[in-house]
């Protein structure tokens, strides 16, 4: 009788470690508290940066993700999308703001969609520091399912400074 107490024990010992373990996965992959459906979790596409500039006498070093978040499916009227973009070195003064543009096209038919212009990107001691998340809405007949092809970074005058694509 003591052995399979002890079994007992062990064994709801087991349990509560698997359960607590799946909890643990469940949490890290974004689903709910409760057990029921997990929500679908974006993870952060890096950004490839094949244009940087010489920037008065210095070249910059980029880095940067993205995130492109769109509705409902069957009722696509918004994108999200959210990046965090980061350039050290520039040779800016203090003050001067970058453009920054998104083009997005398509991802069922490849069709260019309108450019995004996003706030600035203010230079402060030569880094130049960008977190946004905007919100585009599309035409409601258009059922857009956005992707995310382009981002370039231009100085006042229209010189690129740097540009990215996933």
């Amino acid at each position: 009788m003591r052995s399979f107490t002890r079994f007992c024990a062990a064994t709801a010992s087991c349990f509560a470690l698997v359960a607590l373990g799946a909890g643990q996965v469940q949490a890290q992959r974004g689903g709910s508290g409760g057990g029921g459906g997990g929500t679908i979790v974006n993870t952060a596409t890096p950004f490839v940066f094949d244009y940087v500039a010489l920037v008065n006498g210095a070249t910059p070093t980029c880095s940067g993700d993205f995130t492109v978040t769109n509705s409902i499916p069957g009722y696509y009227t918004w994108t999200t999308v959210s990046l965090s973009v980061k350039a050290k070195s520039l040779n800016f003064a203090d003050g001067t703001v970058l453009n920054v543009t998104l083009y997005t096209s398509d991802k069922l038919t490849g069709k260019a969609l309108a450019p995004i212009r996003l706030a600035g990107m203010t230079v402060l001691q030569k880094v130049g520091i960008l977190k946004a998340a905007v919100q585009i809405a599309n035409t409601p007949a258009s059922q857009s399912v956005r992707q995310l092809d382009r981002l370039i970074v231009t100085a006042s005058d229209g010189t690129v400074v740097f540009s990215a694509h996933p």
